[in-house]
Protein backbone atom coordinates (compact mmCIF):
# COMPACT_ATOMS: atom_id res chain seq x y z
CA UNK A 1 0.00 0.00 0.00
CA UNK A 2 1.22 3.49 -0.83
CA UNK A 3 0.22 6.26 1.57
CA UNK A 4 0.07 9.97 0.74
CA UNK A 5 1.40 12.70 3.02
CA UNK A 6 1.33 16.42 2.27
CA UNK A 7 1.29 19.80 3.99
CA UNK A 8 3.38 22.68 5.24
CA UNK A 9 4.57 21.02 8.45
CA UNK A 10 7.46 19.06 6.98
CA UNK A 11 9.04 18.53 10.41
CA UNK A 12 6.12 16.46 11.70
CA UNK A 13 5.64 14.72 8.38
CA UNK A 14 9.28 13.66 8.46
CA UNK A 15 8.81 12.47 12.03
CA UNK A 16 5.79 10.38 11.00
CA UNK A 17 7.79 8.80 8.17
CA UNK A 18 10.65 8.02 10.54
CA UNK A 19 8.20 6.42 13.00
CA UNK A 20 6.78 4.18 10.28
CA UNK A 21 10.27 3.13 9.22
CA UNK A 22 11.19 2.34 12.81
CA UNK A 23 8.02 0.29 13.32
CA UNK A 24 8.74 -1.69 10.16
CA UNK A 25 12.46 -1.95 11.00
CA UNK A 26 13.07 -0.48 7.56
CA UNK A 27 15.58 1.92 6.07
CA UNK A 28 14.15 4.99 4.36
CA UNK A 29 14.88 5.13 0.64
CA UNK A 30 14.23 8.65 -0.67
CA UNK A 31 13.11 8.91 -4.29
CA UNK A 32 13.12 12.12 -6.36
CA UNK A 33 12.02 12.96 -9.87
CA UNK A 34 15.54 12.28 -11.09
CA UNK A 35 15.48 8.76 -9.64
CA UNK A 36 12.20 7.97 -11.39
CA UNK A 37 13.45 9.38 -14.68
CA UNK A 38 16.58 7.22 -14.43
CA UNK A 39 14.82 3.95 -13.62
CA UNK A 40 11.21 2.73 -13.89
CA UNK A 41 9.38 3.10 -10.59
CA UNK A 42 8.04 -0.46 -10.74
CA UNK A 43 11.61 -1.75 -10.96
CA UNK A 44 12.70 0.33 -7.96
CA UNK A 45 9.76 -0.75 -5.82
CA UNK A 46 10.33 -4.41 -6.63
CA UNK A 47 13.53 -4.18 -4.60
CA UNK A 48 11.69 -3.55 -1.35
CA UNK A 49 14.07 -5.81 0.53
CA UNK A 50 17.65 -6.82 0.03
CA UNK A 51 20.63 -8.23 1.87
CA UNK A 52 20.76 -4.91 3.72
CA UNK A 53 17.23 -5.24 5.10
CA UNK A 54 13.77 -3.80 4.40
CA UNK A 55 13.29 -0.47 2.63
CA UNK A 56 10.56 2.14 3.10
CA UNK A 57 10.31 4.01 -0.22
CA UNK A 58 9.38 7.70 0.04
CA UNK A 59 8.62 9.53 -3.22
CA UNK A 60 9.14 13.27 -2.72
CA UNK A 61 7.12 16.12 -4.30
CA UNK A 62 5.31 13.88 -6.79
CA UNK A 63 2.51 16.38 -7.45
CA UNK A 64 5.08 18.47 -9.33
CA UNK A 65 6.14 15.53 -11.52
CA UNK A 66 5.29 15.55 -15.23
CA UNK A 67 2.11 13.62 -16.00
CA UNK A 68 3.82 10.37 -17.15
CA UNK A 69 5.65 10.07 -13.83
CA UNK A 70 2.48 10.88 -11.90
CA UNK A 71 0.75 8.10 -13.79
CA UNK A 72 3.56 5.72 -12.84
CA UNK A 73 3.09 6.56 -9.16
CA UNK A 74 -0.68 6.09 -9.45
CA UNK A 75 -0.21 2.74 -11.17
CA UNK A 76 2.16 1.62 -8.41
CA UNK A 77 -0.39 2.58 -5.75
CA UNK A 78 -2.94 0.24 -7.32
CA UNK A 79 -0.63 -2.75 -6.95
CA UNK A 80 0.98 -4.42 -3.94
CA UNK A 81 3.90 -2.02 -3.64
CA UNK A 82 4.39 -0.28 -0.29
CA UNK A 83 5.71 3.19 0.40
CA UNK A 84 4.83 6.84 0.92
CA UNK A 85 4.27 9.70 -1.50
CA UNK A 86 5.26 12.89 0.29
CA UNK A 87 4.52 16.34 -1.10
CA UNK A 88 6.36 18.89 0.99
CA UNK A 89 4.19 21.96 1.29
CA UNK A 90 0.91 22.67 -0.48
CA UNK A 91 0.63 20.57 -3.66
CA UNK A 92 -1.39 21.57 -6.67
CA UNK A 93 -4.76 20.14 -5.71
CA UNK A 94 -5.75 20.09 -9.37
CA UNK A 95 -3.00 17.61 -10.16
CA UNK A 96 -3.90 14.13 -11.32
CA UNK A 97 -1.92 12.62 -8.45
CA UNK A 98 -3.53 14.68 -5.68
CA UNK A 99 -7.03 13.90 -6.92
CA UNK A 100 -6.16 10.20 -6.90
CA UNK A 101 -4.85 10.14 -3.32
CA UNK A 102 -6.91 12.86 -1.61
CA UNK A 103 -9.56 10.58 -0.06
CA UNK A 104 -6.95 8.73 1.99
CA UNK A 105 -4.37 11.51 2.29
CA UNK A 106 -2.84 12.70 5.55
CA UNK A 107 -2.28 16.45 5.75
CA UNK A 108 0.33 17.92 8.05
CA UNK A 109 -0.61 21.46 9.08
CA UNK A 110 1.09 23.58 11.69
CA UNK A 111 -0.44 23.20 15.16
CA UNK A 112 -2.02 26.19 16.89
CA UNK A 113 0.36 28.69 18.55
CA UNK A 114 -0.31 27.40 22.13
CA UNK A 115 0.42 23.83 21.04
CA UNK A 116 3.59 24.94 19.25
CA UNK A 117 4.77 26.83 22.34
CA UNK A 118 4.13 23.77 24.55
CA UNK A 119 6.14 21.63 22.15
CA UNK A 120 8.98 24.16 22.09
CA UNK A 121 9.00 24.31 25.90
CA UNK A 122 9.38 20.51 26.06
CA UNK A 123 12.20 20.58 23.52
CA UNK A 124 14.00 23.33 25.45
CA UNK A 125 13.51 21.41 28.71
CA UNK A 126 15.01 18.25 27.18
CA UNK A 127 18.02 20.35 26.26
CA UNK A 128 18.43 21.54 29.85
CA UNK A 129 16.88 24.98 29.47
CA UNK A 130 13.67 26.85 30.27
CA UNK A 131 11.42 28.63 27.79
CA UNK A 132 9.03 31.30 29.05
CA UNK A 133 5.59 31.12 27.38
CA UNK A 134 5.74 34.71 26.12
CA UNK A 135 9.21 34.07 24.70
CA UNK A 136 7.81 31.06 22.85
CA UNK A 137 5.26 33.30 21.15
CA UNK A 138 8.04 35.70 20.14
CA UNK A 139 9.97 32.78 18.67
CA UNK A 140 6.97 31.79 16.54
CA UNK A 141 6.47 35.35 15.36
CA UNK A 142 10.07 35.93 14.42
CA UNK A 143 11.17 32.51 13.18
CA UNK A 144 7.92 31.05 11.90
CA UNK A 145 6.38 27.62 12.48
CA UNK A 146 8.95 25.48 10.69
CA UNK A 147 10.13 22.91 13.24
CA UNK A 148 13.60 22.58 11.75
CA UNK A 149 14.30 26.32 11.95
CA UNK A 150 12.77 26.63 15.42
CA UNK A 151 14.92 23.87 16.92
CA UNK A 152 18.03 25.20 15.19
CA UNK A 153 17.31 28.64 16.66
CA UNK A 154 16.66 27.19 20.13
CA UNK A 155 19.96 25.29 20.01
CA UNK A 156 21.81 28.50 19.15
CA UNK A 157 20.13 30.49 21.92
CA UNK A 158 20.83 27.81 24.52
CA UNK A 159 24.55 28.08 23.82
CA UNK A 160 24.56 31.39 25.72
CA UNK A 161 21.35 31.34 27.80
CA UNK A 162 19.84 28.67 30.05
CA UNK A 163 16.57 30.60 30.39
CA UNK A 164 14.95 31.89 27.22
CA UNK A 165 13.01 35.02 28.14
CA UNK A 166 11.18 37.50 25.93
CA UNK A 167 14.11 39.88 26.18
CA UNK A 168 16.66 37.18 25.26
CA UNK A 169 14.68 36.09 22.20
CA UNK A 170 13.78 39.63 21.10
CA UNK A 171 17.37 40.85 21.34
CA UNK A 172 18.73 37.83 19.46
CA UNK A 173 16.13 37.71 16.67
CA UNK A 174 15.31 40.91 14.81
CA UNK A 175 11.92 40.69 13.12
CA UNK A 176 12.31 39.83 9.46
CA UNK A 177 10.30 42.28 7.40
CA UNK A 178 8.70 44.01 10.38
CA UNK A 179 9.39 47.47 8.98
CA UNK A 180 7.87 46.50 5.62
CA UNK A 181 4.74 45.03 7.24
CA UNK A 182 4.37 48.12 9.45
CA UNK A 183 4.73 50.39 6.43
CA UNK A 184 2.27 48.29 4.43
CA UNK A 185 -0.35 48.63 7.18
CA UNK A 186 0.25 52.38 7.33
CA UNK A 187 -0.42 52.54 3.59
CA UNK A 188 -3.54 50.40 4.08
CA UNK A 189 -4.82 52.81 6.74
CA UNK A 190 -4.27 55.68 4.31
CA UNK A 191 -5.90 53.82 1.41
CA UNK A 192 -2.66 53.99 -0.59
CA UNK A 193 -2.69 50.91 -2.82
CA UNK A 194 0.58 51.71 -4.58
CA UNK A 195 2.60 51.96 -1.36
CA UNK A 196 0.89 48.96 0.26
CA UNK A 197 1.69 46.70 -2.71
CA UNK A 198 5.19 48.15 -3.00
CA UNK A 199 6.07 47.03 0.53
CA UNK A 200 4.51 43.59 0.03
CA UNK A 201 6.45 43.13 -3.21
CA UNK A 202 9.63 44.15 -1.39
CA UNK A 203 9.11 41.31 1.06
CA UNK A 204 8.46 38.82 -1.74
CA UNK A 205 11.58 39.88 -3.61
CA UNK A 206 13.60 39.51 -0.39
CA UNK A 207 12.55 35.87 -0.22
CA UNK A 208 9.64 35.97 2.24
CA UNK A 209 6.92 33.43 1.45
CA UNK A 210 3.28 34.40 1.01
CA UNK A 211 2.43 32.38 4.14
CA UNK A 212 5.04 34.24 6.17
CA UNK A 213 3.77 37.64 5.01
CA UNK A 214 0.17 36.68 5.81
CA UNK A 215 1.20 35.42 9.26
CA UNK A 216 3.05 38.70 9.91
CA UNK A 217 0.02 40.71 8.83
CA UNK A 218 -2.10 38.64 11.22
CA UNK A 219 0.38 39.19 14.05
CA UNK A 220 0.47 42.94 13.50
CA UNK A 221 -3.33 43.16 13.26
CA UNK A 222 -3.76 41.17 16.49
CA UNK A 223 -1.32 43.54 18.19
CA UNK A 224 -3.29 46.56 16.93
CA UNK A 225 -6.57 45.01 18.13
CA UNK A 226 -5.17 44.61 21.66
CA UNK A 227 -3.79 48.14 21.70
CA UNK A 228 -7.03 49.60 20.32
CA UNK A 229 -9.01 47.93 23.10
CA UNK A 230 -6.77 49.59 25.65
CA UNK A 231 -7.05 52.96 23.94
CA UNK A 232 -10.85 52.67 23.98
CA UNK A 233 -10.61 52.47 27.78
CA UNK A 234 -8.15 55.37 27.83
CA UNK A 235 -5.34 53.25 29.25
CA UNK A 236 -1.73 54.39 29.06
CA UNK A 237 0.86 52.51 27.01
CA UNK A 238 2.43 50.84 30.11
CA UNK A 239 -1.02 49.80 31.33
CA UNK A 240 -1.92 48.30 27.92
CA UNK A 241 1.38 46.42 27.81
CA UNK A 242 0.85 44.97 31.27
CA UNK A 243 -2.80 44.05 30.73
CA UNK A 244 -2.38 42.50 27.26
CA UNK A 245 0.99 40.85 27.82
CA UNK A 246 2.75 42.98 25.21
CA UNK A 247 6.23 44.44 25.34
CA UNK A 248 6.04 48.17 26.28
CA UNK A 249 8.15 49.06 23.23
CA UNK A 250 5.70 47.23 20.93
CA UNK A 251 2.76 49.15 22.40
CA UNK A 252 4.49 52.51 22.19
CA UNK A 253 5.57 51.90 18.60
CA UNK A 254 2.11 50.82 17.40
CA UNK A 255 -0.17 53.24 19.27
CA UNK A 256 -0.25 55.87 16.53
CA UNK A 257 -1.03 53.26 13.88
CA UNK A 258 -3.72 51.64 16.05
CA UNK A 259 -5.50 55.01 16.31
CA UNK A 260 -5.84 55.12 12.50
CA UNK A 261 -8.15 52.08 12.50
CA UNK A 262 -11.52 51.69 14.18
CA UNK A 263 -11.95 48.55 16.34
CA UNK A 264 -14.51 47.23 13.84
CA UNK A 265 -12.19 47.65 10.87
CA UNK A 266 -9.33 45.95 12.73
CA UNK A 267 -11.46 42.91 13.53
CA UNK A 268 -12.87 42.80 9.99
CA UNK A 269 -9.37 42.96 8.51
CA UNK A 270 -8.13 40.24 10.84
CA UNK A 271 -11.04 38.06 9.73
CA UNK A 272 -10.09 38.68 6.07
CA UNK A 273 -6.52 37.61 6.78
CA UNK A 274 -7.58 34.38 8.48
CA UNK A 275 -10.07 33.64 5.69
CA UNK A 276 -7.36 34.15 3.05
CA UNK A 277 -4.95 31.89 4.90
CA UNK A 278 -7.64 29.18 5.09
CA UNK A 279 -8.56 29.54 1.40
CA UNK A 280 -4.93 29.17 0.32
CA UNK A 281 -4.40 26.10 2.50
CA UNK A 282 -7.60 24.58 1.09
CA UNK A 283 -6.25 25.05 -2.44
CA UNK A 284 -9.08 27.42 -3.42
CA UNK A 285 -6.62 30.12 -4.49
CA UNK A 286 -2.89 30.11 -5.18
CA UNK A 287 -0.74 31.86 -2.51
CA UNK A 288 0.46 34.81 -4.61
CA UNK A 289 -3.01 35.66 -5.95
CA UNK A 290 -4.52 35.25 -2.48
CA UNK A 291 -1.97 37.63 -0.96
CA UNK A 292 -2.62 40.36 -3.53
CA UNK A 293 -6.38 39.94 -3.24
CA UNK A 294 -6.02 40.24 0.53
CA UNK A 295 -4.12 43.53 0.33
CA UNK A 296 -6.78 44.98 -1.99
CA UNK A 297 -9.51 43.81 0.41
CA UNK A 298 -7.73 45.42 3.38
CA UNK A 299 -7.71 48.73 1.51
CA UNK A 300 -11.49 48.84 1.06
CA UNK A 301 -12.49 50.40 4.42
CA UNK A 302 -10.06 53.30 3.92
CA UNK A 303 -11.38 53.89 0.41
CA UNK A 304 -14.98 53.90 1.61
CA UNK A 305 -14.11 56.38 4.36
CA UNK A 306 -12.31 58.61 1.87
CA UNK A 307 -15.33 58.58 -0.45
Amino acid sequence: MISYFYGEDTYRAHGAIAAIAEKQTARIYWLTRGDLEARPLAEILSQGSSLFGQYLFVIQDAAAFPLPLQEAVIAASQGTAAGIVWDRGAPDKRSRLFRHFKKNAREFVYPSPPVMVEWLAREVSQRGGVLEEAAGMVLLTRVGYDGWRLLNTVDQLLLTHDRLTTRVVSDALPVKGEAEIFAALQAVAQGNEHHALHHIEGLLQAGSSEFYIISMLAYQLRTLVLIRRGLARQLTAPAIAQEQGLHPYVVQKNMALARQFSPTVLLDNLTKILATDFAIKQGKVDPRTGLYMLVIALLQPARVAAA
